[in-house]
């Protein structure tokens, strides 16, 4: 009895890498995929009621393509991104190469305005749009597998 509490216990940790601790990129070998795996979807709980900030403090891969998503009552709701710019993900498409896109959920109250962010200008990510999310908290992640266009799910 006592052996098989043991060995459970011993693959119950295995099977979670991270064991509710940030996995860094060099311990996915480099791999985008994994990482984005590892800490977004297998270990959302870490990041779940905290404000987004948490993650972008954590985060090793870049945000190069973003924006919010909104309520219909253009009430910003969570944010949708991607570590590829638009022609990286043209020729991650064309090549048939899987890339993840990650939506994040923010919990409400939603505070700020659709059109506040498009005024903020600019298409690359900067610390203007780092302070425009960071205080929303973190409800869900959802990770889209591009270009094949399903959900990934644990």
């Amino acid at each position: 009895m006592f052996f098989g509490i043991l060995l459970f216990a011993f693959v119950s940790q295995g099977q979670n890498e991270s064991n509710g601790r940030h996995v860094s990129l060099a311990d996915c070998g480099g791999d985008t995929l994994r990482y984005i795996k590892m800490n977004l979807l297998q270990n959302k709980e870490r990041y779940i009621g905290l404000k987004v900030d948490s993650l972008f403090k954590d985060l090793e891969i870049p945000i190069k393509f973003f924006g919010p998503t909104a309520t219909r009552f253009h009430k910003v709701d969570g944010m949708l991104w991607t570590y590829l710019s638009g022609s990286e993900r043209e020729d991650f498409e064309k090549k048939g190469k899987t890339y993840y896109c990650i939506y994040i959920i923010f919990e409400e109250p939603y505070t700020k305005l659709e059109e506040s962010f498009y005024k903020l200008g600019g298409a690359y990510w900067r610390e203007k749009h780092r302070n425009f999310f960071k205080d929303f908290v973190i409800k869900d992640f959802l990770i889209f597998v591009r270009p094949k266009g399903y959900k990934l799910e644990k």
